[in-house]
């Protein structure tokens, strides 16, 4: 056990690709947000510290120990601030002296999570949107003082009264089309282009389906079966 961790906090894959993506999408949607995930914990893994993952399910045992996660966790609470509390909560109770908060939507570099992990109090990491992909600290404590900062209706920081530093700014990817033009990751851009192009597929087929069966109303033809989203 090191004194530092990262907490992982991120849903399952599919999960996750139907909030940020829509049921409508391709299997390759969840499969580009597991890329997205990979290259968040490729750098966590080189840190070399302790990585806890917070999931809405319990993750696979097996799986969770092939992507280097020390610990598996449920998230817990009603709100996503619940969530966000116990989580440190939970991991300082197991005895680590700081840990550093990470998500599976965003990018994430060795130099940010460095500084986050070595410094004293509060480190952000700000994202493009107005929230936060990183948030590091010593105690519970301190994450209460930034998360009664941020305005939950809109994500927005107001942190000029919380005494903290800052890692540069990261944007979160809640469109498959930014994840394929904008994330740094080759793997990550090849996974969302083919999520994308299964996308526009599937958009294509049910359009053709709903006009077949407008046009069997007229020929007396039986409609095809419409194949319900994923």
């Amino acid at each position: 056990m090191t004194r530092t961790a990262i907490i992982f906090f991120c849903r399952r894959w599919d999960t996750e690709a139907q909030v940020k993506f829509g049921r409508g999408c391709s299997p390759d949607a969840s499969r580009a947000v597991e890329a997205m995930a990979r290259s968040v914990l490729n750098v966590a893994s080189a840190a070399g510290v302790d990585i806890l993952w917070y999931s809405d399910v319990m993750p696979d045992a097996r799986m969770a120990a092939c992507l280097g996660i020390h610990t598996v966790a449920l998230q817990r609470g009603a709100t996503l601030r619940d969530r966000l509390i116990n989580a440190f909560v939970d991991g300082f109770n197991r005895g680590y002296e700081r840990l550093c908060l990470v998500g599976g939507d965003t990018t994430l570099t060795n130099e940010a999570l460095q500084e986050a992990l070595s410094a004293h109090g509060i480190v952000i990491g700000p994202s493009l949107d107005g929230g936060f992909y990183l948030l590091a600290a010593s105690s519970s404590q301190e994450v209460l003082q930034v998360l009664a900062a941020e305005g939950w209706n809109n994500g927005a920081l107001d942190l000029h009264m919380v005494p903290h530093t800052t890692v540069h700014a990261e944007p979160d990817f809640d469109t498959m089309h930014a994840l394929q033009h904008r994330h740094p990751d080759d793997v990550v851009r090849a996974t969302a282009a083919r999520a994308l192009c299964g996308c526009i597929t599937l958009r294509r087929y049910v359009s053709d389906s709903v006009r077949d069966a407008a046009t069997s109303q007229v020929s007396g033809r039986a409609p095809p079966g419409i194949r319900p989203f994923a």
